[in-house]
């Protein structure tokens, strides 16, 4: 769900998925082979909410005129922008291990976890830089930031809590052609969010690429 309002752009988002495998997992497990390589998780599910807003300082960069289907640039726009951030995310595996035991350090008690978890708000400071030439447009946003971040992770009946900052990196690549009868767009979209417990590491990346056109119609009437 996206929202455009003067300079800035709303974007609210949520993923579900439910059913994992692990791949090549036949490295490790002698059950396994080259034909039948991976390690199915069925009961592995992960799960993300996050609110963005991205905060443009100048008034003549517009995220409508980026994505170019009901507005476009007259020229080269350039502008610095912050972004503020919220997230809840995380993933189980319905009270059994995240990381198989044969795969993981037994005397370290993080990857017995069942299930890990954060929450977190923050600040990504970036560039948007958009070119236009005759019909032709690409824009690129840039940023790097940080996040307070309260984590947790359960095991054996057991919650461990914190308290920390984590990084947070800003991507999007948009190009494509636009005239007065059509367009056609090649869009990016990229979010990326790490959860850490020292050498236990779980990144969660979602990431979306695709090819977006349209016809104009023109429903004035000509006088």
């Amino acid at each position: 769900f996206k929202i455009n309002s003067k300079r800035n752009f709303w974007d609210f988002d949520i993923h579900v998925y439910n059913g994992y495998v692990i791949k090549n997992a036949y490295y490790w497990n002698d059950t396994l082979n080259t034909l039948d390589p991976n390690l199915p998780m069925p009961n592995m599910s992960t799960a993300s909410f996050s609110i963005n807003n991205w905060h443009f300082r100048s008034k003549n960069y517009r995220m409508t005129a980026v994505q170019g289907i009901n507005d476009e640039f007259t020229g080269s726009q350039e502008t610095w922008y912050f972004k503020s951030t919220f997230n809840v995310f995380g993933a189980g595996n319905d009270n059994s291990r995240i990381v198989p035991f044969i795969a993981s350090d037994s005397t370290d008690g993080r990857p017995r976890a069942v299930n890990l978890y954060a929450i977190d708000l923050g600040l990504v400071p970036g560039y948007a830089y958009t070119v236009r030439k005759n019909y032709w447009q690409a824009s690129v946003f840039g940023g790097l930031g940080g996040v307070l971040q309260a984590k947790a992770y359960t095991q054996q009946n057991l919650t461990r809590a914190f308290l920390g900052l984590a990084p947070r990196v800003d991507f999007r690549f948009v190009a494509g052609y636009s005239n007065p009868k059509y367009f056609v767009w090649f869009t990016s979209d990229f979010d990326i969010k790490s959860i850490r417990f020292k050498e236990f590491r779980y990144v969660q990346t979602y990431y979306q690429l695709r090819i977006m056109a349209g016809v104009r119609l023109n429903n004035r009437k000509k006088g």
